[in-house]
């Protein structure tokens, strides 16, 4: 019996000696990866963004659907706007790089949608060949996300957002691939996204080359437009029956539709004029299809508030000022009927 016990306790003691040693060296591997620049982040997919898109058809009127690419998803904070338009619930449904029109006709076709949708677009956006960029994220919607799923989903966001360890590009398995491989490292990101799948950018992050990324931006606007020419004006309006359906169905159940063009600035902008020149299309959206259908249209640059701060990438707002973009946004919704 003493033999027993003897070697119980000796295989205990081993099991915490390799507990400790495995998390000492966890703790040691998440210093490092800190230290050298990498913030924790939430991984989106279809299944996060499905979940929170479930979360809108219970809110009635006070649900507030922000839908959009990556400006609204890195610059609002649904929190802060929760705080300044109290009783409603905003629930973000931006997209990084996808633009939101599939999305807006979803909300069109559920009947439990009477809230706000505010849709941040630009003209290019609005162009029929960009409208069902959002189409996986909506199907994953609509066939669900079983239960099991859904708490995996949960549990991963929150370690993910407090542990680099949680990272896929960041554990034991790829960073064996690496050396095995001799690959590079990943650069640190200075992109963060939440559990509720708000983002930030800190562009002063290490590693990050502000005026390449401008550059780079303005570049891809212009061969965007060699690969998908912008329509005419009077065609491009005309293609927009579909968005016309969806503002009717959801005013019609009492609920609103906002939408938003986000800023751009330096080459960027001028890239984006020099294709959807806004006379010619994102003010002839507003004056002949968002006012006469009881919807809004809000260019961005006419706001003092919002076109006086910083894009220091020429497209997108830095972490430090997304409170002052959040409570100018508060403000536009406080004002639509």
């Amino acid at each position: 019996m003493k033999s027993l016990s003897k070697n119980r306790n000796h295989w205990l003691l081993t099991f915490a000696i390799i507990v400790i040693s495995c998390v000492a060296l966890c703790a040691m591997a998440e210093q490092h990866r800190r230290a050298q620049g990498h913030l924790p982040t939430v991984r989106d997919d279809l299944n996060l963004w499905a979940l929170e898109r479930s979360r809108v058809d219970g809110l009635g009127e006070n649900a507030i659907a922000i839908l959009g690419t990556s400006r609204i998803l890195y610059g609002l904070d649904p929190q802060a706007l929760a705080r300044a338009l109290p009783g409603k619930v905003p629930v973000m449904l931006a997209v990084n790089g996808a633009y939101p029109l599939a999305a807006l006709s979803d909300l069109a076709r559920d009947a439990n949608f009477t809230g706000t949708a505010l849709v941040d677009i630009d003209a290019r956006g609005l162009s029929r060949y960009y409208r069902d960029m959002q189409q996986a994220q909506v199907s994953r919607f609509i066939a669900g996300v079983g239960p099991s799923a859904a708490v995996h989903r949960r549990i991963l966001s929150q370690w993910q957002a407090k542990f680099l360890l949680g990272d896929a590009d960041l554990g034991l398995v790829p960073t064996l691939t690496r050396l095995i491989f001799n690959a590079a490292p990943p650069q640190p990101r200075h992109a963060t996204i939440a559990p509720n799948r708000a983002g930030s950018l800190d562009f002063q992050h290490p590693n990050t080359n502000t005026a390449a990324m401008a550059a780079n931006f303005a570049a891809g606007v212009l061969a965007d437009y060699q690969d998908h020419p912008p329509p005419a004006p009077d065609q491009w309006l005309a293609e927009l029956d579909d968005v016309v359906k969806d503002i009717r169905a959801i005013r019609a159940r009492g609920g609103r539709v906002l939408f938003f063009c986000s800023a751009t600035s330096g080459a960027h902008l001028m890239a984006d004029q020099q294709g959807y020149p806004r006379a010619q299309y994102w003010d002839r959206f507003a004056r002949e299809i968002v006012v006469p259908n009881g919807a809004r249209a809000i260019y961005a640059l006419d706001i003092p508030a919002i076109s006086a701060l910083r894009l220091p990438d020429s497209s997108h707002i830095d972490q430090r000022d997304r409170a002052a973009f959040t409570a100018t946004i508060a403000d536009l919704l406080k004002k639509i009927d």
